[in-house]
C-alpha cells in the first residue's frame, strides 16, 4: 500500500494533517468532477474515523479525530453534517475557499472582462493537465516512469478523466492487482495509452479502495 503526501502540507500544518490533506484532496477533486455532495455552495466528502483508520492503519481513529480537528483549527477544512438520518454521525469535510485557493490560486482570479473562474489563456489553447494527473498519479499504485505517464495523460480528453478515475477505483479491487502488484499492475502510461480504463472491472468489487480511501 502506498501514501504519500505534500511535504509543503507536512510543513505546514503537521505530517498527519498532510496525509489527510492528500486523501481529502482527490476524493474533493473526484466528487467536484462527478458533481457529487454538492452542497451550500462547497463539494463535500465524508468517511469516519474508524474507516479512515482502517485506511491509514498506522493511525489510530483517536489520532485522525484530532487531526481533523487540527486541520479545521488551522483553517483548512470546514466540517458538515449532510447525513440522511440524525443518528448517523458520520463526518463530512470540504476545504475552506482559502485553503482551495492556495491549492488552484488562478481558480478565482479575475480574467481581463473581471469574471472569475475563467481560463486565463486563450479558448483554444491546451487546457493544463497537472493538477488530474496529479490527483491520478497518486492513486496508481506503480509509481514507475512518471513523466512518459504524464505525456500519455495529456493526450487523453479532460472530460475522460472522471472516468478514468472511476475504473483505476474498481480495477484496484482486482485480485491480481492486490496480491501481486509489481506483477500485475503495468505501468501506467502502459495502462493510459491501452485505453485500460475500458477494461473490465477484474476484481472482487470489495468496498474499500486500498489506495485512495473509501466513502
Amino acid at each position: 500500500m502506498n501514501h504519500s503526501f505534500d511535504t509543503e502540507h507536512a510543513r505546514s500544518y503537521g505530517v498527519h494533517e498532510a496525509i489527510l490533506i492528500a486523501n481529502l484532496e482527490f476524493w474533493l477533486a473526484k466528487n467536484k468532477a462527478n458533481r457529487k455532495h454538492f452542497h451550500d455552495g462547497r463539494t463535500w466528502t465524508y468517511n469516519s474515523a474508524k474507516a479512515y483508520a482502517e485506511l491509514f492503519p498506522y493511525l489510530s481513529a483517536h489520532q485522525i479525530r484530532r487531526t481533523l480537528d487540527s486541520l479545521e483549527d488551522q483553517g483548512v477544512i470546514v466540517k458538515g453534517n449532510y447525513n440522511g438520518n440524525a443518528y448517523d454521525k458520520t463526518l463530512w469535510v470540504a476545504f475552506t475557499d482559502s485553503f482551495q485557493a492556495l491549492l488552484n490560486p488562478l481558480a478565482n482570479l479575475p480574467n481581463g472582462d473581471g469574471k472569475t473562474g475563467e481560463s486565463l489563456t486563450k479558448t483554444d489553447s491546451k487546457p493544463d493537465t497537472s493538477e488530474s494527473f496529479g490527483l491520478f498519479w497518486q492513486a496508481y499504485p506503480k509509481k514507475k516512469d512518471k513523466e512518459t505517464a504524464r505525456k500519455a495523460w495529456a493526450k487523453v480528453p479532460a472530460e475522460i478523466h472522471p472516468l478514468i478515475m472511476d475504473a483505476l477505483a474498481k480495477q484496484s479491487q482486482s485480485q491480481d492487482w492486490i496480491k501481486e502488484a509489481g506483477k500485475y499492475v503495468p505501468n501506467a502510461a502502459t495502462w493510459i495509452n491501452g485505453k485500460r480504463w475500458e477494461d473490465e472491472d477484474g476484481g472482487d468489487n470489495r468496498t474499500m479502495d486500498i489506495w485512495a480511501g473509501a466513502l
